[in-house]
């Protein structure tokens, strides 16, 4: 039984690994925009660093279950319709 793998271009490649780069880029990016403003929160919300800083769990938290739900809907839905409206939802929010 032979499985016939089609070899995919240079040109295909690197659109990947820039894709894959730009979305790891953006994930650190929103990931990290809180640090710096955790005293500025501290204040405003007139608690301490201990506590604010949980959001930190509750963002990698969050991130984990969206991508086991993800991983499970996109073996019962099509691809490129779930990709368009997740980021019709990410949009929004």
């Amino acid at each position: 039984m032979e499985t016939h793998v089609k070899e995919i271009s240079l040109t295909m490649k690197r659109v990947t690994s820039i894709a894959a780069w730009f979305s790891y880029f953006s994930f650190g990016m929103a990931y990290n925009f809180l640090s710096p403003a955790l005293v500025e929160l501290k204040n405003k919300y007139e608690t301490t660093i201990d506590e604010i800083s949980d959001v930190f769990t509750v963002i990698l938290l969050a991130y984990l279950v969206g991508a086991l739900t993800c991983g499970i809907l996109f073996n019962y839905f099509n691809r490129q319709l779930m990709v368009v409206g997740l980021l019709y939802i990410m949009a929004t929010g």
